[in-house]
């Protein structure tokens, strides 16, 4: 009682982040993908040729969605990435979707982060591939970071992402490739900006 259950594999899905939309398309399941935001900060040519098609809708900003397409889409699920500002919650109301927080964004770590596809896997009814798929992402990441386990110069790395809650899951990169973070604080948790000079 009180719980969402989802049905899968879902129909049809609004995805907010370009994280979640892009493993939608990897796995071959961009179909499903009926809305998304910010179209104009994305180059993925399929994306573009899908909205000029009128298969994916353009439903605006995060902080000003057009919420009558949205209601006209009639997704089964809306995936969005839960900041401490954002509230969607009315959403479901407004459409009878499940409203999904997709939070990959906490993670403190790449393969963390990677490893929220296996969600949309279980969502779209492809497990299996999504694991083999994060497999072999966790295989090369380790391949790589194993053969800079030795490397005697070790640049600082400089990263031009600001983000100023949680861990950065950058940090933990820049390390494992055997580079020096530029900025970071003694337990990683917070990041933040420096002028670039």
């Amino acid at each position: 009682k009180g719980k969402n259950v989802i049905q899968t594999p879902i129909k049809s899905a609004v995805a907010f982040s370009s994280t979640q939309w892009a493993a939608f398309l990897k796995l071959g399941e961009i179909d499903k993908v009926k809305g998304l935001l910010e179209s104009n900060y994305t180059n993925n040519q399929v994306i573009h040729k899908l909205i000029r098609e009128g298969k994916i809708k353009d439903l605006g900003q995060e902080t000003c969605i057009d919420t009558e397409k949205l209601i006209s889409l009639k997704p089964d699920i809306i995936l969005y990435s839960p900041y401490p500002t954002s509230n969607f919650d009315h959403l479901s109301e407004l459409c009878g979707a499940t409203v999904f927080p997709f939070a990959d964004y906490l993670e403190n770590h790449p393969l963390g982060r990677a490893e929220w596809l296996k969600v949309i896997g279980l969502l779209t009814g492809k497990e299996n591939e999504a694991e083999s798929w994060f497999d072999d992402i966790e295989q090369k990441y380790n391949e790589l970071k194993s053969r800079c386990e030795n490397v005697s110069n070790r640049p600082t790395v400089f990263s031009d992402l600001c983000i100023k809650f949680q861990k950065r899951y950058v940090i933990p990169f820049e390390f494992d490739i055997n580079g020096r973070a530029s900025v970071f604080c003694n337990d990683m948790s917070f990041g933040f900006c420096v002028r670039f000079e």
